[in-house]
């Protein structure tokens, strides 16, 4: 693992980032991360595995946000994450396999990125929460989905 980045921003930067994370639905290093992989993604100076990655998932978060538009302001079902990766393996399976990387490398990283990103761009909130935390269904180890367990959500209004 590499040495962990500490930051200096100037205020208005800060301002800029925090409205960036929440916007997104993510936490400040989310926010750092996504913000630095998608400039990393276009640099010359990237290993070309990686930037192909990296596009990847920059295409494959550009579409899971395109998807999020269709469905906001619909009465959605509170599985609606765990459909939302269902439709990635139907329709953009060999893209998600490229941004998750060599034997799934970059999986548990990405799938909670594109989670709370469709969830913040569809204006949806969690049903249910426990100790501060959204409480997630587990799905079965065998279902063969893209995903382990998902947070049932609702539309915040």
């Amino acid at each position: 693992m590499a040495d962990p980045i500490s930051l200096r921003l100037a205020q208005d930067t800060d301002d800029a980032l925090d409205a960036y994370a929440t916007a997104n639905g993510l936490s400040r290093p989310e926010a750092v991360s996504t913000i630095v992989s998608e400039f990393l993604a276009g640099q010359p100076t990237t290993a070309e595995s990686t930037r192909l990655r990296l596009e990847a998932e920059k295409m494959l978060t550009a579409k899971v946000l395109a998807r999020a538009a269709e469905l906001r302001g619909t009465a959605f079902e509170p599985e609606v994450t765990r459909q939302l990766f269902q439709w990635i393996a139907d329709h953009h399976r060999a893209q998600y396999d490229r941004a998750i990387g060599p034997d799934a490398t970059f999986r548990n990283r990405l799938n909670p990125l594109l989670a709370k990103r469709f969830a913040a761009a569809l204006d949806a909130t969690y049903i249910e929460v426990k100790n501060g935390n959204p409480v997630r269904k587990d799905l079965p180890p065998a279902s063969g989905e893209l995903i382990k367990s998902y947070t049932p959500l609702r539309p915040k209004s």
